[in-house]
């Protein structure tokens, strides 16, 4: 297989089974096969990557190599040559619709982890101002204040949050 269409492409909806690639020292399956995977044996963190030519999002998983055995272990592992291999259980079962929801689900956590990484780079952008909060938070003790004493302090956390945001972004 010499691209990632090529690799996606091999996928039938009629007789779902798992396509693995070995990438280096990875094993990789990519859409449907990383679809499968998720659903049949383990959750993963799906990746998504864009096709070169069309621009085109895809959906990856990968682990290392020397695990494919134990990953595979209830399944039938065809060594297709040294470089590929599909994996079958008899259980797996393909719904276009659910795989939507998938794909859904995984650019969904993909904007979250951006958004948060984002917001993790503010924070050390402005400083002293929020190393001061999170240090207040940190230090907050939940067992030894009472229910209302939390929600007044959450809600002075976040009037100390909105004046570093207008302080920094005049918001």
């Amino acid at each position: 297989m010499s691209t990632i269409k090529d690799k996606i492409n091999l996928f039938s909806s009629d007789n779902p089974e798992i396509h693995l690639f070995k990438e280096g020292i990875f094993i990789k399956m990519y859409n449907e096969s990383a679809y499968l995977f998720t659903r049949y044996l383990k959750p993963y963190k799906v990746n998504i990557g864009k096709l070169k030519k069309s621009g085109e999002p895809y959906f990856h998983i990968g682990f290392p190599s020397e695990l494919l055995k134990q990953k595979f272990a209830l399944c039938t592992l065809t060594e297709v040559d040294d470089k590929y291999w599909i994996a079958n259980s008899g259980d797996f079962d393909f719904s276009s619709d659910e795989y939507a929801a998938w794909k859904r689900e995984a650019e969904l956590k993909r904007e979250e982890r951006m958004q948060m990484s984002e917001t993790v780079r503010q924070i050390e952008d402005r400083g002293d101002s929020w190393k001061s909060i999170l240090r207040e938070v940190s230090d907050f003790r939940l067992d030894a204040v009472t229910p209302i004493e939390c929600v007044l302090f959450l809600s002075s956390i976040q009037k100390k949050i909105h004046g570093a945001l207008s302080e920094s972004t005049g918001i």
